[in-house]
């Protein structure tokens, strides 16, 4: 009887998962696949419904599959490509990780919450990643998803409006981004199949969950899959409704946190994060004034490859309006990749 409770508990949380994302797909939501589930599974859980307790596993397979898209897009091209955008990227990504931890700093002072949470809510990360760390670190899961969907939210929302008001001062030439192929270079590495790349990631997202890395299911996956592709053997991407399923998970694992007490705990901090997005989104436009003079690229490549949204939409975005994808996609990636490997050293030295 106990089992069959346990049953129905999970059936009915997956199917709020599934209906929260269809919903956000619908309204067009940003991170549809994650946001929906999010909302609805917490809505839930704020009136009192009884979450399921799904097994560590699954929530280490979920974490692993979206650090195998992320790990996806390291390979031997990719290095090559970057060799003129080292120093910019290094920059970028040195200054939103310095400027989040200066911001949550700022808001433990003014709204006593604690810094491990504070940290994680403002550092332009992830939703999964960072609320995967807050896990770890035993900071407030739900304020720090909260914050990093509104981040997202509000920058998918006003950075294409901005963007498109952009006057392409500094247009970048007519030559490709993508440089021919020199004599010197290897042919095509070996292409392998998705069931390879699937199981790759996971091993290295179980390898570092059981060695109690902060985020291993994430940092594990991505390693590996990066490793394995600059090692020369290119792997397929996983099926989208891999994908899909895991995003899902992960955003129905974020609702699962909220309780009715979260509530009260937003409402309370409501101030406090939209002024910590502001602050956010303000230290990203003067970032990207600082590249588009620095690399002489255009206002929209610049503006979309600074702002502290998610891959996927910003590399959208750029393609919709015109402007470079690769970099704008390059500088989201390493941005990402960074805060998920260097906070929990932060941490480790700050905390």
């Amino acid at each position: 009887m106990e089992f069959l409770n346990y049953l129905l508990h999970a059936i009915l949380t997956l199917l709020l998962g599934l209906v929260g994302w269809r919903v956000a797909l619908r309204l067009q939501m940003p991170a549809a696949a994650i946001l929906g589930p999010m909302l609805l599974v917490g809505a839930t859980a704020c009136l009192g419904v009884e979450p399921a307790d799904f097994p560590a596993w699954l929530k280490t397979a979920a974490q692993a599959v979206i650090g195998i898209f992320l790990g996806l897009k390291l390979n031997r091209s990719t290095l090559t490509r970057t060799q003129s955008l080292v120093w910019p990227i290094a920059v970028a990504n040195a200054w939103l990780l310095l400027s989040g931890l200066l911001i949550g700093y700022v808001m433990t002072r003014l709204a006593q919450v604690d810094l491990h949470t504070s940290l994680l809510g403002t550092t332009p990360g992830g939703i999964v990643e960072m609320t995967v760390m807050a896990g770890s670190f035993q900071a407030d899961v739900a304020l720090v998803a909260t914050l990093q969907a509104f981040r997202l939210v509000s920058t998918n929302v006003s950075i294409p409006i901005l963007a498109r008001r952009q006057v392409n001062q500094h247009a970048p030439s007519d030559a490709p981004v993508t440089p021919p192929r020199s004599k010197s270079e290897p042919c095509a590495p070996r292409r392998a199949g998705w069931p390879l790349c699937l199981l790759v990631g996971l091993s290295g997202g179980y390898l570092l969950t059981w060695l109690q890395v902060p985020a291993g299911g994430v940092v594990g996956a991505l390693v590996a899959v990066g490793a394995v592709q600059l090692a020369g053997v290119e792997l397929s991407p996983l099926p989208t409704p891999i994908r899909n399923a895991a995003q899902v998970l992960a955003g129905i694992f974020i609702g699962l946190t909220f309780s009715a007490q979260t509530l009260v705990e937003l409402r309370a901090a409501f101030l406090v994060i939209v002024m910590t997005t502001a602050a956010t989104m303000s230290s990203s436009l003067l970032l990207a004034r600082f590249i588009q003079r620095g690399l002489r690229r255009d206002a929209q490549t610049a503006l979309l490859a600074c702002a502290p949204g998610g891959l996927v939409q910003m590399g959208i975005i750029a393609d919709e309006l015109g402007a470079q994808t690769f970099v704008v996609s390059l500088f989201q990636f390493t941005r990402i990749v960074c805060v998920i490997v260097l906070t929990p050293l932060v941490f480790r030295m700050l905390i």
